[in-house]
């Protein structure tokens, strides 16, 4: 025992005789290329300090597109962590550097043929070797610890995490923001079990339990291919395509009401003439340019138009809020945006430069460009709660068009309100979003925004 804390002093004294400062990206330096990734620098006894990344995603031929990510950052004292998520689009060169305005702390590259899109399997275990081939020989697997992001988004890359209680086990909120992100938890247990594992049961009470987008399984060693093949499929991205591809609710004024304008403004113009003569003229000339005047406010541009749409998406409380920034520029201009997102994939155009901070998105569009921005996926709770029988209105405004799959359509829900589910008349509206979701699931609308509550257990999958 002695020995042991001998030598992890004379291990902390090396990294603080030697390099001042790590950064670790993804999970032990395994990177989901096209994904949200955690971000972690570790520091040691140091002034104020300013982190920077940048990633080259341009190509020969489009040249030099950097995507910047800068994070001013204050004196460390004695060990520090700094933890954030970034994301990581294809790149052609990848450095960093902690600096301040006299020197160089710490730097480093990564090299491109660490580029995988592939996602990951997570396994917390002593022995991750035991579940190579439960989990499949062709997955992306790596061993973690205890230590896990509490944000949902770091676990964008993610595909299953593994626990066998070797290990002290995650925190709850690390536990909850991975399954919330749609990672398949499996807790298994056997003869590994070291640890007392007692606050996930509380968590997930059944042995399949679907939380979030992902499910918490608790299975025996032997049961773990099984467990996965049963779960039901749910493909997150294509889902997210369909909603972000509806055009945007707005309301609109209809032909009867341009009509009778027009008939107004006909007769008002007729009258004048009638009763003025040559003042009514003048008086009709007047109107005219007053209607155009108010029909061009009606309808001009504006300098700026801003655009928002979200998915939330859960099972029992807990979701994942997926969003959309959509600018329409006029002018040119540089950005400055006070959000954490990534212009949509490259790979769909030509890649877009911009900054990222902790806190703003800088950006620099031309004139008449349009950009649609990706925000960072958050955890929140449930706004549409389904609890047996009762499906519960928890966001700040009436739901709309409410169809349960397997049940019909339901009457509109306001904010705070409850409803008991009943058979209701089977509709078409969601014909595209349907098969992509398990029967049971409900289906909501809030101007643009979609909200879908998936049922909490899939009795075809119960023991």
């Amino acid at each position: 025992m002695v020995k042991l804390v001998w030598l992890l002093f004379l291990g902390l004294c090396s990294f603080g005789l030697g390099q001042d400062a790590r950064l670790e990206l993804g999970f032990r330096g395994e990177m989901v290329v096209d994904h949200w990734n955690p971000l972690r620098l570790i520091r040691r006894d140091m002034g104020p300090a300013t982190l920077t990344i940048e990633i080259d995603q341009g190509t020969l031929r489009e040249g030099v597109v950097p995507v910047i990510y800068r994070v001013k950052l204050p004196s460390a004292q004695g060990l520090t962590v700094y933890e954030d998520d970034i994301y990581i689009p294809f790149w052609r060169s990848f450095v960093w550097k902690l600096a301040d305005e006299n020197q160089v702390f710490a730097s480093g590259s990564f090299d491109r043929q660490v580029v995988n899109t592939q996602s990951i399997d997570l396994v917390i275990s002593k022995t991750p070797e035991m579940y190579l081939e439960s989990l499949g020989e062709t997955q992306r697997i790596v061993q973690g610890d205890d230590l896990l992001p509490k944000r949902l988004a770091a676990y964008n890359g993610v595909n299953s995490l593994l626990l066998d209680g070797s290990l002290p086990m995650p925190s709850l909120e690390s536990l909850s923001s991975a399954v919330a992100a749609g990672v398949n938890v499996l807790w298994v247990e056997g003869p590994a079990q070291a640890y007392p594992y007692d606050l996930l049961a509380l968590l997930a009470p059944y042995p399949r339990q679907r939380l979030g987008a992902g499910w918490l399984i608790r299975t025996a060693p032997e049961g773990i291919t099984a467990s996965l093949a049963l779960l039901p499929e749910l493909d997150l991205q294509p889902l997210q395509d369909v909603t972000f591809s509806t055009p945007k609710m707005s309301k609109s004024v209809s032909v009867t009401t341009v009509l009778a304008a027009l008939g107004a403004y006909a007769l008002l113009v007729l009258l004048s003439i009638r009763l003025m003569g040559t003042a009514g003229l003048a008086t009709a000339f007047l109107l005219t340019g007053l209607a155009s005047l108010g029909l061009w406010n009606w309808l001009r541009i504006p300098p700026q138009h801003i655009d928002t749409q979200s998915l939330y998406l859960n099972a029992g409380k807990l979701a994942q809020v997926n969003s959309l920034y959509q600018i329409t520029q006029l002018p040119k201009q540089l950005l400055q945006l006070p959000l954490q997102a990534h212009p949509t994939s490259p790979r769909a155009g030509s890649p877009r430069a911009y900054s990222q901070s902790d806190e703003n998105l800088e950006l620099n569009l031309e004139r008449w460009s349009q950009e649609t921005l990706r925000l960072k996926p958050r955890l929140s709770t449930a706004t549409l709660l389904l609890e047996g029988n009762i499906l519960t209105n928890q966001s700040n405004a009436q739901l709309h068009d409410i169809y349960i799959s397997g049940l019909g359509q339901q009457k509109n829900l306001e904010a705070g309100q409850s409803l008991e589910l009943t058979p209701g008349e089977e509709t078409n509206v969601y014909e595209s979003l349907l098969p992509m979701l398990p029967v049971g699931t409900v289906i909501a609308r809030q101007n643009s925004d979609w909200h879908i509550a998936l049922p909490s257990l899939d009795f075809a999958v119960q023991p």
